[in-house]
């Protein structure tokens, strides 16, 4: 029996989706380390992505809510006085870090999961539940 084409490329999507959950962390780890190299004032990203439950008659899509940057341990821990980085200077010429996220939706929910919060510093990248109306 001949695997269909149709077969073939729901195969091609399974081995990408497992692809980016096997190694999208660790790709994004690399991207991040080069974002904190350019940007030393900054101890730690967060930022919330999920589908919302409604929006008001509109399609719900996937997507990010705002990404922060914070100076201090102290700041990133406590979740209070963000800096903004839509300020900050381009990354590879793609734009702020938020531009970037946001063009690469689709491999953080497949790297990170729907419905959280992700939070970055140098050293390690944290997945929490977020809770949102």
């Amino acid at each position: 029996m001949s695997i269909s084409p149709l077969d073939k490329f729901i195969a091609q999507k399974k081995q990408y989706d497992d692809a980016i959950r096997k190694d999208g962390e660790k790709a994004f780890k690399a991207f991040l380390k080069d974002w904190f190299e350019k940007h030393p004032n900054v101890y730690g990203v967060k930022w919330t992505q999920y589908t919302p439950y409604f929006n008001d008659g509109d399609a719900c899509v996937f997507g990010l809510g705002g990404v922060y940057s914070y100076k201090t341990k102290e700041a990133f821990e406590s979740g209070d006085a963000p800096y903004d980085c839509d300020g900050a200077e381009e990354v590879y010429g793609k734009g702020t870090l938020e531009e970037t996220l946001d063009s690469i939706v689709d491999i953080l929910e497949a790297a990170f999961g729907d419905h959280v919060e992700v939070s970055a510093t140098r050293d390690e990248i944290t997945v929490d539940e977020y809770s949102h109306d």
